[in-house]
C-alpha cells in the first residue's frame, strides 16, 4: 500500500452463507478473530507480542480479562447466544459486542442475535 504505516484499518470479514443481517456465527467470529491476530500480530512490540501469545492471544486468552470485541456500523441495543436451546446475554456497548470466543462450552455453530437501534446511525 501507499499508506503511511498506521493510516489503514482493516478488519478481516468472514460470514456463512446462512447468516443475516442479525445473526453471527460464532465458528464465523473465531475465525476472523484468528485471521486478525495472525495478521496483525508482527506489528506489536515484541514484548507484547511475546505475552499476548504466552497467554493464548486475543481470541483464546487464558485470563478471563482478555477480550476481543467487533464492531457493527449501527448501534447495538442487544446481543445474545443460542445453541440447542441454551442461550445467554452477550456483552455489547454502542456499535461493539464481545462473544464468549474462549468458551469451549459453546459450539462453532452456536448463533449470536444482534438486534440494532434502527432509530440512528452510528458515527
Amino acid at each position: 500500500m501507499n499508506r503511511t504505516a498506521g493510516s489503514v484499518r482493516w478488519i478481516p470479514y468472514v460470514r456463512s452463507a446462512a447468516t443475516s443481517d442479525t445473526i453471527r456465527r460464532l465458528g464465523d467470529l473465531r475465525l476472523a478473530c484468528e485471521v486478525h491476530w495472525a495478521i496483525d500480530k508482527d506489528t506489536l512490540p515484541f514484548a507484547m507480542r511475546t505475552a499476548m501469545g504466552a497467554l493464548g492471544g486475543p481470541c483464546n486468552f487464558v485470563s478471563q480479562k482478555g477480550t476481543y470485541s467487533f464492531s457493527e456500523p449501527r448501534r447495538i441495543t442487544a446481543a445474545t447466544i443460542s445453541y440447542n436451546g441454551k442461550s445467554a446475554p452477550v456483552p455489547c456497548s454502542g456499535t461493539s459486542f464481545t462473544p464468549p470466543l474462549r468458551e469451549q462450552d459453546w459450539s462453532d455453530d452456536s448463533v449470536v442475535e444482534l438486534t440494532f437501534d434502527d432509530t440512528q446511525t452510528a458515527r
